[in-house]
């Protein structure tokens, strides 16, 4: 069944909109608790699309979902690529808080149109070091599905999602390849970048 890009996108938010890098694990994740967690999240989601607050404050709320379940800041990272390594301190505070807004705005602007869609957890694969899979089938109300697969995995004493993979697809590193283009439009600026990365409304 074909994906148009929009809906496919959509069903990755519908799954937490973790556009997330890969994590070391610190000890073993087990199979039942990534699914529990993917669950919970999947849960928490769901509560803030289909509440009757404003657009903005699902917003808040869902920053607020990536930072403590998402490894955002390693993603963040991720999706800057070699710029990282030459920003400063503060051009990367900056980037990391920039990139927050940006996720929060892009994936939570799509409540609307996953407000009355499905999620079913499937299985889920041990992967030793690189973490636990969870499969799970994303369903818009139109009928369209896909196959969603969280990347789970354990930092700093906590699971995190670590990357999602819609059809094949990777958000990671489609959302590299798309910061990276922005930051060769702005001829290696970071802090143009930075710029409209906080604009985007």
């Amino acid at each position: 069944m074909p994906h148009h890009p929009d809906r496919r996108w959509v069903l990755a938010a519908l799954s937490g909109a973790a556009v997330l890098a890969a994590a070391p694990r610190a000890r073993a994740l087990s199979a039942d608790e990534a699914r529990a967690f993917v669950a919970e999240t999947v849960d928490e989601l769901f509560a803030i699309s289909r509440s009757s607050a404003p657009l903005a404050e699902q917003r808040r709320a869902f920053r607020a979902l990536l930072e403590r379940r998402m490894a955002i800041d390693a993603v963040a990272r991720t999706c800057l690529g070699v710029a990282w390594r030459s920003a400063t301190e503060a051009q990367r505070r900056a980037y990391l808080d920039a990139f927050r807004h940006y996720i929060s705005v892009k994936y939570g602007s799509r409540f609307d149109d996953f407000r009355n869609a499905k999620l079913e957890i499937l299985r889920a694969r041990d992967f030793g070091s690189r973490g636990v899979v969870v499969e799970s089938r994303g369903t818009l109300p139109n009928g369209e599905s896909a196959i969603v697969e969280w990347g789970v995995t354990e930092r700093d004493g906590r699971p995190v999602i670590s990357n999602i993979v819609v059809e094949g697809v990777s958000l990671v590193a489609s959302e590299r390849e798309l910061i990276g283009a922005m930051l060769d439009q702005k001829r290696g600026d970071l802090d143009a970048l930075i710029a409209e990365l906080k604009a985007m409304a």
